[in-house]
């Protein structure tokens, strides 16, 4: 489908190189991204894999909560950093209003570092009167499940639930993902099909299908480019219009050995005819 494909070529690069790097290294980038992040900032995501309608934006806020948690659950994080990354999520608390959970990481840090100038200096707004004090003991704290009940766990829950969790700080974020990128529906021309005889939704369809073009062509271009998320996807189905039975869809992605190497199945869905099985992707 040639004109629909416009590779983000910096946000590549950016994965190619920081995929080279170390998992510390890797969080240096991060923290120092997130210094430069203004608070307020509004961002989007690059690919609309939830329902049409849905706003993209996603405040800053946000985007340090799931930066900082991921910091915190590599175990082999120097504690230096973990106290940059808990003092960056405190003051995004702050700004939100969130007195009580910036109080907790200031806390952690006083605990690593009692003498943390900024974190003893913040305490007080935080409403903490003896900053040396420990949080809660170790035997009264949540236990921690593994990765792999909180996989099991979500494995059950339907796609609607898996996309709210993409929006919680915690592994069950990076799960969810695995789990709905797994199966990758992209339609092509198809909005005018589905909207049948009802006018309103016939004046909407050319604004759906490029919607859904852009969207298949972010999502193809995150295939190629980026192996880690190309091995998520399983299954890949694209929907598009076909006017006779022995005409086959053609879709034409570039050098696709990336996605060879990830898929098990492709498959052709024609409006008019029956799924038909257009390839399997090599073992």
């Amino acid at each position: 489908m040639p004109g629909i494909f416009n590779p983000k070529m910096l946000d590549a690069s950016i994965r190619d190189v920081v995929s080279s790097l170390t998992n510390d290294q890797k969080t240096d980038v991060l923290l120092y991204a997130m210094q430069h992040m203004a608070s307020g900032t509004r961002f989007v995501i690059p690919f609309g894999l939830l329902t049409r309608g849905f706003a993209l934006g996603v405040s800053s806020r946000t985007i340090i909560e799931n930066a900082v948690q991921s910091c915190l659950q590599l175990s082999s994080v120097y504690p230096q950093k973990v106290v940059q990354a808990r003092l960056l999520r405190a003051k995004s608390r702050f700004t939100a209003g969130l007195r009580g959970a910036a109080h907790q990481d200031l806390q952690a840090i006083l605990l690593i570092d009692a003498n943390h100038p900024e974190a003893r200096a913040l305490m007080p707004q935080a409403g903490g009167s003896k900053p040396e004090q420990k949080p809660f003991a170790g035997p009264h704290r949540q236990p921690r499940f593994s990765p792999e009940l909180w996989r099991e766990i979500a494995s059950y829950l339907p796609r609607r639930d898996l996309k709210n969790l993409l929006w919680v700080p915690h592994a069950l974020s990076s799960i969810a993902s695995e789990l709905l990128f797994r199966k990758i529906h992209i339609q092509l021309g198809t909005a005018q099909y589905y909207s049948g005889s009802n006018r309103d939704e016939l004046d909407e369809a050319p604004a759906i299908d490029r919607w859904h073009a852009q969207r298949s062509a972010d999502i193809l271009t995150r295939i190629i480019s980026d192996s880690k998320y190309a091995s998520m996807v399983r299954h890949l189905v694209i929907s598009a219009p076909q006017k006779e039975m022995n005409v086959a869809t053609t879709f034409q992605i570039g050098e696709g050995s990336r996605l060879h190497a990830s898929c098990t199945t492709l498959w052709t869905n024609g409006l008019t005819s029956s799924k038909r099985d257009i390839g399997k992707c090599p073992s």
